[in-house]
């Protein structure tokens, strides 16, 4: 099996796993499975080579997206606002601050 099919399939289950135990078991426990470190497990699809410098761009990426799930998080609480649209924000702010770290910061 290819090793990009491989990686495919093993993050869509996640995912997928995520939506069903949210059905089934309430969203409480769907947060574990949505929050799986998929990002250390690519690790095991990397050469040994990029691990390094890789696992040092994602410790970034991760504190942005901590302060990006906080963020929602208190929005979702304390305003009326579509949740749907507040995460969409949040996406594709957690997508800019990543790629102005890695062009600006990272890639120096």
């Amino acid at each position: 099996m290819s090793q990009y099919l491989q990686a495919f399939l093993i993050g869509g289950t996640v995912i997928s796993l995520a939506k069903y135990v949210s059905q089934y078991f309430g969203p409480l426990y769907a947060s574990i499975i949505g929050g799986f470190p998929t990002g250390i497990l690519t690790s095991f699809f990397l050469l040994q080579t990029a691990q390094k410098e890789y696992f040092h761009s994602y410790a970034y990426h991760s504190v942005v997206l901590a302060l990006t799930i906080v963020c929602i998080y208190l929005i979702n609480v304390n305003t009326q606002l579509n949740p749907f649209l507040v995460s969409a924000i949040g996406i594709t702010f957690w997508a800019v601050v990543s790629l102005i770290i890695v062009r600006f910061f990272l890639s120096t």
